[in-house]
């Protein structure tokens, strides 16, 4: 099992990862979310993160290793 600090890093590359996806699709930072106008309030540092928004990407990092182990 991932030591608390290696699940934090994993998360910390997922987040980068998913906006590094979204910036590419021509989203970019908005208050709130608008998907026609694709403007996101994720797209922001790690450390800007709230703690609803770090959890999403530590659930991804999970299935994935999870998918990856089966």
């Amino acid at each position: 099992m991932l030591a608390p600090a290696q699940w934090e890093r994993l998360a910390r590359l997922e987040h980068r990862r998913w906006m590094a996806d979204r910036i590419d699709r021509g989203w970019r930072f908005g208050e709130t979310r608008d998907a026609r106008n694709r403007r996101h309030p994720s797209l922001v540092p790690w450390e800007a993160l709230g703690e609803t928004e770090r959890s999403k990407d530590l659930e991804v990092v999970r299935v994935l290793l999870n998918l990856a182990s089966t």
